[in-house]
């Protein structure tokens, strides 16, 4: 128990070359205190290297050195020790330099006094003590500091890093931090330091940024926003933004919100809405397809069906079966047609359809297609015209045969279909452009024409003007589909003019395959 209460004594180390005053300073206080003594040099050395002392004290006259010269040795190599003089002489020059050079913590006239002594010897240990502490402290503090730079240099590592813009502003907008990141809009931190968040903003969407501004100051609130940024060449970005509010060690409160530019990924998920509605929209048309398919494909059956069984009626006078044998060819030719249609989309699918270029003569070509078309149009009140660009010896080309006569027949079906009057114009012309010579077909009619919204919708899959139920006009909604493939096949393109109520002019260009004769 003894021992236990001695080591937590403070060790105190008194030198003084009179044995005398050692035993008297000793017997007063080693119930306080864990007395050391010394009455040489030598011997307070090694007390000092063997024990935690804590004040020492030291008579200033000594035999072998001062007690000044003794604290100015050790000074360095134990600057956190409590020095005190002791001295029976009233030498004012001496005691000056003590506590200037040795570092002396205070000095007491002998004899001392017990009280005064132990009141001296109290404040030096708390004294030491709180050196201690603060030293302790000041590390701790040191070390703090040293996290909190780490800290502060990761942080401005990721800030500097990261494509966010992290800022923090006031309740009125001006901003007191931005990060560099605002490069990726093209401003500088310098152009938006001190200025107010608004003038990044897309106008339109100041006033609502404005009220959310206040909102969160008012409130407290965290949110999370979206809205357009302009950037400083004009260029618009869609953001979004989180943010909440901050108190400042002032006690004043700033917003810092962190926004993230989802341009990108605005744009992605307007194109799966778009797809998606495109999808929509395709199964819709593929329903009324196949409804339309139907239509289309019971109609001619029902008419070879009737008239067959009309043709063997024993009733059937020669006129009669004539006009029954022609509406029977009739509906297999619209038969084979819708199969043909069918047929093409299919290949086209598959990627089955081949060029099969031959030589042809283009003017008798298209005086057998007028052939057909003139007969198709007899009693119909409508006037076949053929216009051909070049003399019959210089039709030679090498084309593929069958793909144009679709192209051609496709065309002058709808013309044929969409017209109760007029002419129906069809033929060709010689074109050089750039050194290259190409040949633009046109087939042009004067009946219901289209709307210029309708330009493009036509020539997409199944898609046709009147799309309704109450459909006026057959077909698949194939045909200009079918046309702009194979045209593309062939190398050419499509285009079309046209004005409701007055026709339509549908015009292709391919190139111009000539074969030369030779002379």
């Amino acid at each position: 128990m003894t021992d236990t209460l001695q080591n937590t004594k403070d060790f105190i180390l008194y030198i003084d070359d009179e044995s005398m005053n050692l035993d008297g300073f000793e017997l007063t206080f080693r119930e306080e205190f864990h007395i050391l003594t010394a009455q040489t040099i030598d011997q307070a050395l090694e007390h000092l290297l063997n024990n935690p002392v804590k004040v020492i004290i030291s008579d200033l006259r000594m035999p072998e050195m001062s007690g000044l010269e003794f604290f100015i040795k050790i000074k360095e190599q134990y600057p956190d020790i409590i020095k005190i003089i002791l001295t029976a002489f009233a030498d004012t020059e001496a005691l000056i330099q003590s506590l200037n050079e040795g570092g002396i913590y205070r000095y007491i006239m002998k004899p001392w006094g017990e009280t005064d002594l132990r009141f001296t010897i109290n404040n030096a240990i708390e004294s030491f003590n709180l050196k201690k502490k603060n030293e302790v402290l000041f590390q701790e503090l040191k070390t703090y500091n040293q996290l909190l730079e780490e800290s502060r240099n990761k942080f401005i590592t990721l800030v500097n890093h990261t494509v966010d813009i992290i800022y923090s502003c006031d309740n009125d907008g001006i901003i007191t931090y931005i990060s560099p990141s605002v490069a990726n809009f093209g401003y500088s931190v310098s152009d938006l330091l001190g200025e107010s968040i608004f003038i990044i903003v897309h106008p339109d969407d100041r006033a609502f940024m404005k009220q959310e501004l206040h909102k969160t100051f008012f409130e407290e609130r965290e949110f999370v926003l979206e809205f357009r940024i302009q950037g400083k060449d004009g260029a618009l970005y869609v953001v979004e933004e989180s943010g909440r509010l901050i108190t400042q060690v002032e006690g004043q409160k700033e917003l810092t919100g962190v926004i993230r530019n989802i341009t990108h990924r605005k744009r992605i998920e307007e194109n799966l809405k778009m797809a998606k509605e495109k999808a929509e929209q395709s199964d819709r048309l593929k329903t009324a397809f196949l409804a339309n398919l139907s239509h289309e494909i019971r109609t001619p059956l029902n008419g070879i069906l009737g008239f067959s069984n009309l043709l063997v009626s024993l009733s059937a006078t020669e006129g009669v079966k004539d006009v029954y044998h022609n509406s029977i060819i009739n509906s297999c030719d619209q038969l084979l047609a819708v199969i043909d249609d069918i047929l093409d989309i299919s290949k086209m699918d598959a990627d089955e359809l081949e060029v099969f270029n031959t030589q042809i003569n283009l003017n008798r070509f298209l005086d057998e297609i007028y052939l057909v078309y003139n007969k198709k149009i007899s009693g119909k009140g409508l006037n076949l015209i053929l216009d051909k660009g070049l003399p019959d010896e210089d039709t030679d080309i090498i084309i593929d045969r069958a793909k144009l006569g679709q192209v051609l027949n496709h065309l002058l079906n709808n013309a044929l279909k969409f017209s109760q009057s007029g002419e129906i114009q069809y033929g060709y012309s010689l074109k050089k452009d750039d050194s290259k010579e190409y040949l633009d077909f046109f087939v042009k009619d004067e009946g219901i024409g289209i709307e210029p919204k309708y330009f493009e919708q036509i020539f997409e899959r199944f898609r046709q003007i009147d799309e309704g139920d109450n459909r006026s006009y057959g077909g698949t909604g194939l045909g200009l589909t079918i046309v702009k493939e194979m045209l593309g096949m062939l190398g050419g393109d499509i285009w079309l003019e046209s004005e409701v109520g007055k026709g339509s002019s549908f015009y292709f260009r391919i190139p111009f395959g000539h074969v030369k004769k030779e002379s």
